[in-house]
């Protein structure tokens, strides 16, 4: 999936003094087929893109709310998505899962 085919992000509003910025994410659902067609290369894309999102935003903190992966027992391949996925966020900002 090319960045091409992704809306424009609104650009992120100036922080206000004093004021802490939390970037929420949720639902990403790792290891979900449709039609038993693996999402696995959408993912990645929209995780770079989370990723990206995040760090032009400059949080304080991270909170992925839910649903990272799509069943209770994810593929391990699933598992080091997300290992990879949360370690880079971690870059920007401390992350609660």
């Amino acid at each position: 999936m090319s960045g091409d085919h992704h809306a424009a992000s609104p650009p992120i509003p100036e922080r206000p003094a004093q004021a802490v910025r939390v970037f929420h994410t949720s639902d990403w659902h790792l290891g979900v087929s449709v039609r038993n067609v693996a999402r696995s290369d959408d993912h990645d894309a929209v995780i770079d893109e989370i990723v990206a999102i995040a760090a032009a935003a400059a949080p304080d903190l991270i909170l992925h709310t839910g649903d990272l992966f799509d069943g209770q027992r994810p593929a391990m391949i699933e598992f080091g998505r997300a290992i990879r996925a949360l370690r880079r966020l971690a870059e920007v900002a401390p992350v609660v899962v």
